[in-house]
């Protein structure tokens, strides 16, 4: 009976590991390109809710809290389109 040699199953081993990491890669690589599409409205998101905060701490005017406090809402909406377009 033939039994394979330490390095003939090692090498075995390494192939299967590195296909396995490259599709894992492959669908890594989609999922970032689908969240990264979506990054400026992510960002101005961050943006309105430290504006909101930084007028709350301070105790600001209201017409500019509104604004932020409305545009958040939308860039919300935004990105939940942006997300789950086709």
């Amino acid at each position: 009976m033939y039994l394979p040699s330490k390095s003939c199953v090692l090498a075995v081993i390494l192939l299967g590991t590195s296909m396995l990491a490259a599709c894992a890669e492959n669908h890594r690589g989609y999922r970032r390109y689908a969240y990264n599409r979506c990054a400026a409205i992510e960002e101005r998101i961050q943006r309105n809710q430290d504006s909101i905060d930084k007028i709350e701490a301070a105790g600001g005017h209201r017409d500019a809290l509104r604004w932020y406090r409305d545009d958040l809402i939308d860039a919300k909406r935004d990105l939940a389109a942006c997300r789950y377009r086709s």
